[in-house]
């Protein structure tokens, strides 16, 4: 869409006495359809999209003007639009996010809302064009170009690869267009880098932060997963870095994937969609495979070191004989200023299952027979959250051992091993968060450490044997971000602990056949029925279990409830023509299920 082809109202928007009547969805309120308001005499010139101020139940309240509607009933009373606020979707925008809501189950303004700028816009200013030299000796350059021509695809490509070369390749075949290349990241730091890397070479890149020039079609714009939502008047095509990454997907509800809301809008207006990933997970199978140039330097996994724990001596806990001496040889020769090494242990809490010293038992909570752990000086249930004294129930002695650790004991006994600080990281945390030289925390430390000397997983098999269907592509992420870490550094090491050293995923990366192994769990999941292959939804809250009832749902835990059909248009369908009772949450696509 260009930016004369705005759609201005006008006449059409008249009613039978000439009144002019907008449509508007309104922020803040459950109410999930668009209410009519009158266009008040001398009102500024307004656009479908735009941002207005109107009254709703006697609050003033911020709403989109999504439509024009002509007034059936000429002595109906419209209250009219109060202020004329900027601009903030398009009429494609507006589309995009009423599809959606249809797929994800949800209100059209929570969409809107992600689509809109965070300050308001009142002027667009002048996109530039890019003025950058490429050279077209560059083979990736040339595996980009060709990716556009074919209608673009997925590059499977090594974890340490840049992909820059095959962005620039898109920028080029495109830059005719004179549209906008629209990439997404899965992180607000990389997509800072990339506008600043794409600037140096005489590209015109902005962030999709910088509302105004984002959305003035700017001939690069870079964002993270919401910024798939962004209007632009033209959209030339997408790319998206790391197309696997769990970031690109909305943890609540609705939980939404920038990867198909991408998939949607290309397909709609015949535009490419370029996808990288070091992977081929199930999810980005719906995607063509493009060939690649052959890499051999960086196609190996096999730079992770793989240490079986049942070798380990009982004296050593966790932290065993290679760990130390690995980690030791980091710490001599880096800067006390930055981070050596990273351990990873995926359990919070200081101690997470203790023992009693005299009669052996497991401490379990009286309630519900769950497993306690030690948190700020008492016994806590991971179950039931219920708390006592730190007492073995059976025997009433106090001594107990920890033959569990979570992070905060964990990095208690690195610390003693090293002789360092340890600091420990349990949540994603704050931006301008400085970590120390020696960091260990859960699989959270690996997104807000970007480089290190050395990365170990103290207990991998966490992650090999969760309870997910997607657990092997989860752990091949988290190895991915750690050979990522070690790669800024000269020497960078990789550990992995484990107890299973000979399961496949482990096995794969040795061989360098970690493509086959995706290939038969993918063909699993196909044969079994699992997503991607069959569309589910999950039902929670306050009278769910009556609503799943009457759909035949299954109780896959306390309180969820799972429904599946063949296909998303099918259970879509179905969602939207139930009466969902309030107070019952549905996710559609929810990790969980």
């Amino acid at each position: 869409m260009s930016t004369t082809s705005r759609r201005l109202l006008g006449s059409s928007s008249e009613g039978p006495e000439g009144t002019k009547v907008v449509q508007v969805r309104c922020q803040r309120t459950t109410l999930d359809r668009p209410l009519d308001y009158l266009v008040p005499e001398g009102f500024a010139a307004i656009a479908i999209g735009d941002l207005v101020s109107v009254e709703l139940r006697g609050r003033k309240v911020e709403a989109w003007v999504v439509s024009t509607n002509p007034l059936e009933d000429a002595t109906r009373k419209l209250q009219p639009l109060l202020r004329w606020l900027g601009r903030a979707v398009t009429p494609e925008a507006i589309a995009l996010c009423e599809w959606a809501a249809w797929r994800w189950h949800s209100r059209v303004n929570r969409f809107l809302k992600t689509a809109s700028p965070s300050r308001r816009v009142r002027e667009m200013p002048h996109p530039p064009r890019s003025a950058c030299a490429l050279d077209p000796t560059k083979v990736w350059l040339g595996a980009g170009r060709d990716a556009v021509t074919s209608g673009g695809g997925l590059f499977v490509l090594a974890p340490t690869k840049d992909p820059f070369e095959i962005l620039l390749g898109v920028i080029a075949e495109l830059e005719a267009q004179e549209g906008t290349v629209l990439v997404i990241v899965p992180e607000l730091g990389w997509a800072q880098r990339l506008v600043k890397r794409l600037g140096s070479i005489g590209v015109a890149a902005v962030s999709s932060t910088q509302d105004a020039q984002a959305r003035a079609g700017w001939p690069v714009v870079v964002g993270t997963r919401a910024a798939i939502f962004l209007p632009v008047p033209k959209l030339s095509g997408v790319v998206i870095f790391d197309a696997h990454d769990e970031s690109l997907g909305e943890e609540g509800t609705p939980s939404w994937h920038a990867l198909e809301v991408a998939r949607h809008r290309c397909a709609q207006w015949g535009i490419p969609l370029v996808a990288t990933a070091p992977f081929r997970a199930s999810s980005l199978r719906v995607l063509s495979l493009l060939e690649s140039p052959k890499d051999e330097e960086h196609l190996s996994w096999a730079d992770i070191a793989v240490f079986d724990q049942r070798s380990l001596d009982p004296r050593e806990g966790m932290f065993s004989s290679p760990l130390a001496s690995a980690a030791a040889q980091v710490l001599e020769t880096s800067d006390a200023q930055e981070t050596a090494v990273v351990a990873v242990l995926n359990t919070k809490g200081r101690v997470v299952l203790l023992a009693c010293s005299a009669c052996r038992s497991v401490a379990r909570c009286v309630s519900c027979g769950g497993a306690m752990a030690l948190v700020d000086g008492v016994l806590v249930c991971r179950r039931c959250d219920a708390v006592r004294p730190v007492a073995c129930a059976s025997c009433g002695s106090t001594l107990l051992k920890g033959i569990r650790l979570g992070v905060q004991g964990a990095g208690e006994q690195f610390g003693a091993l090293l002789r360092k600080p340890v600091e420990v990281v349990e949540g994603s945390g704050v931006s301008d968060w400085t970590p120390s030289q020696v960091v260990l925390g859960t699989e959270a430390v690996l997104h807000r450490v970007r480089r290190a000397g050395l990365v170990a997983f103290l207990d991998f098999d966490q992650h090999l044997h969760a309870v997910r269907i997607s657990a092997s592509e989860d752990a091949l992420a988290l190895l991915v971000r750690a050979l990522r870490m070690v790669a800024l550094r000269p020497g960078g090491k990789v550990l992995v602990q484990t107890r299973d050293p000979e399961h496949p995923i482990l096995l794969a990366l040795g061989t360098g056949s970690v493509a086959q192994l995706l290939d038969d769990e993918d063909a699993l999941r196909r044969s079994l029925k699992l997503p991607p292959y069959v569309a589910q939804a999950v039902l929670r809250g306050e009278g769910a279990r009556a609503l799943a009832q009457e759909l035949g749902a299954v109780e896959i835990s306390a309180g969820n409830f799972l429904i599946e059909a063949e296909n998303h248009s099918l259970l879509c369908d179905q969602l939207a023509a139930l009466e969902i009772p309030e107070g019952v949450k549905v996710a559609v696509d929810a990790r969980s299920a």
